[in-house]
């Protein structure tokens, strides 16, 4: 599963957006704050996180929670053989 720093956004964050999804462009239902400080609503985020791995305005990379990287440029993602 493919987390943004699921933090639902602040009441007054949202205000700051004018209450839109960039996505949607409809009232913010259960907004999603990324790292990147952009605020969609979770289920536009969701879907656009099944096809793409960026942030949908600024493009910054959103990672996995949990993901560890190392300074190599290494993760901590395995592949498991069963």
């Amino acid at each position: 599963m493919w987390c943004y720093s699921k933090a639902l956004a602040q009441d007054k964050c949202v205000n700051a957006a004018d209450d839109l999804c960039a996505i949607c462009q409809e009232k913010m239902h259960v907004p999603i704050l990324l790292r990147c400080k952009h605020i969609f609503c979770e289920d536009c985020v969701s879907e656009w996180f099944e096809r793409e791995r960026t942030c949908p305005l600024c493009r910054a990379l959103v990672k996995p929670a949990g993901l560890r990287t190392f300074g190599d440029g290494s993760t901590s993602l395995f592949f498991e053989l069963f």
